[in-house]
Parts: structure tokens; sequence; C-alpha cells
């Protein structure tokens, strides 16, 4: 909280909006790292259900990083998934970067619109999509293309940490991202 408090002390005094904006998108990410930590703080064990994660983040998006004037929804849905607190911290991180992008690039020509995050829990893997009703990414985009920081840091998260595959692609309307990874033993590594 205390990093947090200091960076949004930081981003208040930018004058700049970009400068604003990247400091704002570091207290998302420092949020849900602690968000995970509150979890383990609070269970006995180091089992944390994804689900209950993911809707705070959605919260703490909503609140940090919808602009003024905006009509944007964002939600979350699926079952409860316990994952062992390295992938969990993963997979918040990964939620996190993909509702940044979302609310960044997908409602830049209008004020309103809705983003998705849907937990997926298919037994031995998880299913994590954020879908927006953006304007979506450019036909000849693709997942691959965009070298942005965020999905930089999804890629690296999900191929590494989560040892799954990320896509992107055009939904109708708006773009979906795709993250799948296969569900750790609690306490394995």
């Amino acid at each position: 909280q205390t990093v947090a408090s200091i960076l949004r002390m930081q981003s208040r005094r930018a004058e700049n909006p970009e400068v604003q904006l990247q400091l704002n998108e570091a207290v998302n990410r420092v949020l849900a790292v602690a968000f995970i930590h509150e979890f383990l703080s609070h269970g006995g064990d180091q089992s944390i259900n994804i689900r209950d994660v993911c809707q705070r983040i959605v919260s703490q998006t909503q609140r940090a990083a919808v602009l003024p004037g905006k009509q944007i929804v964002l939600r979350a849905q699926g079952p409860s998934i316990y994952l062992p607190s390295q992938q969990a911290t993963a997979c918040a991180l990964v939620a996190n970067e993909l509702l940044l992008n979302a609310l960044e690039h997908a409602f830049d020509d209008r004020d309103s619109g809705v983003v998705s995050l849907q937990l997926q829990d298919e037994g031995d893997r998880v299913v994590l999509e954020v879908v927006d009703d953006g304007r979506g990414i450019p036909e000849e985009s693709n997942s691959n293309g965009d070298r942005g920081l965020g999905l930089t840091i999804v890629r690296t998260l999900v191929e590494g940490d989560l040892k799954g595959q990320f896509s992107m692609e055009r939904a109708n309307p708006g773009t979906r991202a795709v993250v799948t990874f296969k569900k750790d033993a609690p306490g394995a590594d």
C-alpha cells in the first residue's frame, strides 16, 4: 500500500498525461500483487481463489483506470478456482495487464463499452479470457505483432511462469484475449 500511495502521489504531480498513465498502470500492477499477499495473510493455506482476486482487480481497475466521463463497465465472471500462490500471482498480473490493455486501446474512439474477464475451470486447466466490445485489433495485427509493455508482460508471465498459451483475436465486436494454462498442485515447484 505504501508503494502504491507513493506512485499515486507522483502521478498526481506529473503534468504529462502519458506519465500519469504509466504511473497509474504501475499502481495497478503493485495492487494486483498486494491482493495476492492479502489473501495469503487471511487464509491458512497456500491455495488462493483466483476468482476472488480477479474480482478485486476488476473493482480496483474500474475505480482507478476508467477515465472520468467514460461509461465503461468491467465485469468478472466464473467459478471459484484455487491455485497455488505463485500461479495465482502470475494469473493476477496477467488479468490486470489484459484489463489495462483493453481500456487503453478498445475505447479511445468512444465513451462507453464493456470489458469482461471470464474464468473457466476445465479440470486440470484454467482458461482466462478478457473480451471487450471496443473497436477491435486491426486486421493485420495479431498477438505476436504488438510489442507494448503490457502484452510483453502478459507473454512473459504466461509462457514463463504459467507454462501456458496466449492468443489475441478480433471478436465481433471487439477483441478477445485468451490465456490457457495447466493447474499446478499446491506447493509444487
